[in-house]
């Protein structure tokens, strides 16, 4: 694992290619997730377990060389996006509860911000980590549960100690966003342990104020995820965005974007691991 990036001006601007093709709520968080990764040497063959469009993959390997060699996702849609994005080798339909890969096929089993929505967490990890080689590298990005604690209205209800409301509040951004599984670093190693998974790095990322800003920005995406669903995709017309609209976006955004968390306290953690 490279040494973890503190400098803002040594940090890859990967907003700005997220806020030219996806809403601003989603490029952020992902923004900050890809940023986050930087600091992880990936070595080959790896595995993308939900690579959807692929669309995450490319930007997180624009600075990279080479390809992902293997990408899955439930989707047949999404599927056939991401093969047109030439970023993988290989890019296939298939569940993560049975990964159609012999054992110890691969040196990195990744996945970007898929796991917390397994509702069977169990079968999830146990194919992972069966796919994985003996020492080689699981990488994932999971929201903690900071991420419903940081929420604005979470805030709102806490400060006035209804914590009943707080909760439910919580618990219903949740639901939106069909999150299962919210663990801290130290639980995540406990799971892990059990599949023969030992956990080696941990960084946290998200800041109260990102949370909060894509929260908001989220109440506001819903024009696109409507033209996500009829058209495939979010934006319909990304050159007059590029120019007109990405700009002022990146110039509200992009101090969020710099922001480092405290140490061990974040909206999400990137966990580095190795199968032992």
């Amino acid at each position: 694992m490279k040494k973890n990036l503190r400098d803002n001006q040594k940090v890859a601007d990967y907003l700005t290619p997220l806020l030219e093709q996806a809403p601003a709520t989603w490029a952020l968080i992902r923004a900050n997730e890809i940023k986050a990764l930087d600091v992880v040497d990936f070595k080959h063959p790896i595995l993308d377990v939900g690579c959807g469009d692929g669309f995450v993959a490319k930007v997180t390997w624009m600075n990279r060389k080479g390809k992902i060699d293997v990408g899955i996702d439930l989707s047949e849609d999404e599927v056939k996006i991401a093969k047109r994005r030439e970023i993988y080798k290989k890019c296939l339909v298939g569940n993560v509860y049975e990964l159609p890969f012999k054992n110890e096929s691969f040196e990195t089993v990744f996945s970007n911000s898929v796991v917390e929505h397994f509702p069977n967490l169990d079968q999830a990890l146990s194919e992972m980590s069966r796919v994985l080689k003996k020492n080689g590298q699981f990488v994932i990005t999971v929201p903690t549960p900071y991420l419903t604690k940081y929420l604005w209205g979470y805030q709102f209800f806490a400060s006035y100690k209804l914590f009943g409301l707080a909760r439910n509040y919580g618990k219903f951004f949740n639901f939106m966003f069909k999150h299962y599984n919210l663990y801290n670093h130290k639980e995540w190693e406990k799971i892990l342990r059990k599949y023969s998974i030992k956990l080696k790095k941990h960084h946290y990322y998200h800041t109260q104020e990102m949370v909060q800003v894509h929260e908001f920005l989220a109440y506001l995406a819903v024009p696109y995820g409507i033209s996500k669903i009829f058209f495939k995709h979010w934006i319909v017309f990304p050159s007059f965005r590029k120019i007109f609209v990405v700009p002022w976006l990146k110039k509200i955004l992009y101090p969020y974007y710099l922001r480092n968390v405290k140490k061990d306290q974040g909206g999400s953690v990137l966990l580095v691991a190795i199968k032992v």
